[in-house]
């Protein structure tokens, strides 16, 4: 796929690495659509932006409901009258509890629905919006950490999101609809300086993100960005 007048949402834009993603797209000659709770945080994209720079359209939503969620994809439609060929599914989260650090089940439901609820909804809406556009399209499910946390936590939250993606590959194929996954590494949790080491693994999650918008063949498959 050409990224060069690609239409590319990206969902927690106004995150350090949302506006990252969606200022780095913008700037190979994407339209981004630019999807965050934090309307201040959105409007900080557009600074980073090169003045004249026209590529990035911000959309505040006010949380993440399936009937706010109809709302954007609707706005993008009928409004915009434009179609999205790229989703990035961007949620940073914490890890999800392991067995021996949970103090109970109820605690586990919530973190577990807290990431996979917005994962899905995004990613359901989205596959209907392509599929209607009826053109080859992407989804992209990508998440990240805080650092200092324990990597079994990492593992079963990386585990999860790969399931997403290698599911709706199958199903959405018919469809023309490619889905990949990027993850940060589970090293990126080792002690050292933070700020620079996430700066590393920042870079190599956006250009994980990149090759798979430029790499027709790659669906249903786990890059992890390692430093």
């Amino acid at each position: 796929m050409d990224i060069r007048d690609s239409v590319i949402l990206i969902t927690s834009a106004g995150t350090n690495l949302g506006s990252t993603l969606a200022v780095h797209f913008s700037s190979l000659g994407a339209k981004v659509i630019a999807i965050d709770t934090n309307e201040v945080q959105l409007d900080e994209i557009k600074l980073r932006c090169k003045e004249g720079t026209f590529g990035v359209i911000t959309y505040p939503i006010k949380d993440y409901s399936q009937n706010n969620i109809q709302q954007l994809f609707s706005f993008v439609r009928d409004e915009l009258k434009l179609s999205i060929d790229v989703l990035i599914n961007y949620w940073p989260s914490l890890p999800l509890p392991t067995l021996t650090n949970c103090d109970n089940a109820e605690n586990f439901s919530k973190q577990l629905t807290s990431l996979a609820s917005p994962i899905f909804s995004f990613g359901q809406a989205g596959a209907e919006h392509m599929k209607n556009n009826e053109k080859k399209s992407l989804i992209i499910n990508m998440i990240t950490f805080p650092f200092d946390n324990h990597s079994l936590g990492l593992e079963s939250a990386t585990s999860m999101i790969s399931g997403f993606t290698k599911s709706w590959s199958k199903e959405l194929y018919p469809f023309n609809i490619r889905v990949g996954c990027v993850v940060p590494g589970i090293s990126h949790t080792v002690d050292n300086d933070e700020v620079e080491h996430w700066a590393i693994i920042q870079d190599e999650l956006i250009r994980s993100a990149e090759y798979i918008v430029s790499n027709e063949y790659f669906n249903g498959r786990v890059m992890a960005a390692e430093a």
